[in-house]
């Protein structure tokens, strides 16, 4: 069955095999003239449960949102498993580790998921983040967080390169401190970090493929593009510069300034695009910021 040839009165020529609408609209269908920015945009609801869903199509999610972290001992992998094809979650601090926490059956505290822990970063650290990971079958995507185990860029590289089975989210956000958000220099940290999203797939992703009509990619690297909001936590006060940020959509006020920050997102799409990188936004407003990203 051939693709439709015309879509609207101002519209005509080819239509993408992804979400049906015509590659040649400026802007109001498809993500760029390409189709496969069609397939690399999602939307998710930053709470336990929700899923990672494509914005166009009804292929079916990414991954489910579990809201835990592999290295606490709490996180039963079977369990997720049973829900779900594939499981978001965090890698996690070397904190959730402590035996005085183990003992404690209900959900960690924000103040001990995002604590500092310099184990985490040291084979301690991966030792127990590999363990963990050996535990699932099904796919895990990683997100990243600057106080966890899959911090940066070279810890996810690592992790895309020891664990085929894995793949990584990339939460900008949530890898800049406060004192990194509202610095100087904070698009140039995006920057890099959005170049080294397109390499990590250049890399460790997977080969790219013309899918089935209907059938949106599922990447192995995406990018969770939002505005940087501080993160209450306990002590934060007395380092400032350790203290975490949490995204937010990319049309709340934050942290950066949001035209340089829509800017440095707009201007790595293409490079994203060409390397299959997926690109997250948050609800509410998914499609809204979308639009604002890829308008000229």
């Amino acid at each position: 069955m051939g693709r439709s040839t015309s879509v609207g009165p101002d519209r005509e020529g080819p239509a993408c095999n992804t979400c049906g609408r015509c590659l040649r609209s400026s802007r109001t269908t498809c993500a760029s003239q390409s189709r496969q920015q069609c397939r690399m945009w999602f939307a998710f609801e930053d709470r336990p449960g929700a899923s990672i869903e494509a914005l166009e199509g009804s292929a079916s999610p990414l991954a489910r949102w579990s809201g835990r972290a592999l290295l606490d001992p709490r996180f039963s992998p079977a369990t997720q498993e049973r829900r779900v094809a594939s499981v978001a979650c965090w890698s996690g601090s070397y904190a959730l580790l402590d035996a005085a926490r183990v003992d404690d059956p209900g959900l960690e505290s924000p103040a001990e998921l995002f604590e500092a822990d310099p184990r985490s970063w040291g084979v301690k650290g991966w030792q127990a983040l590999d363990s963990a990971l050996a535990a699932f079958s099904s796919p895990v995507l990683v997100r990243t967080h600057a106080q966890h185990v899959v911090s940066d860029l070279p810890s996810a590289a690592r992790l895309l390169q020891t664990r085929p089975q894995a793949g990584v989210l990339l939460d900008l956000a949530s890898m800049l401190t406060t004192e990194m958000a509202a610095g100087p220099i904070v698009i140039d940290h995006l920057a890099r970090l959005l170049e080294g999203a397109a390499e990590l797939a250049r890399v460790h992703g997977s080969p790219r493929t013309e899918p089935m009509p209907g059938v949106v990619a599922r990447p192995r690297v995406v990018v969770l593009m939002g505005q940087a909001a501080a993160m209450v936590e306990p002590g934060a006060d007395a380092d400032p510069g350790r203290r975490s940020c949490r995204p937010i959509s990319l049309d709340q006020p934050g942290l950066i300034d949001q035209r340089a920050l829509l800017g440095v997102c707009r201007d790595h799409l293409k490079a994203l695009d060409e390397t299959g990188v997926g690109v997250v936004l948050l609800e509410p407003h998914a499609r809204e910021q979308r639009e604002a990203l890829i308008r000229p």
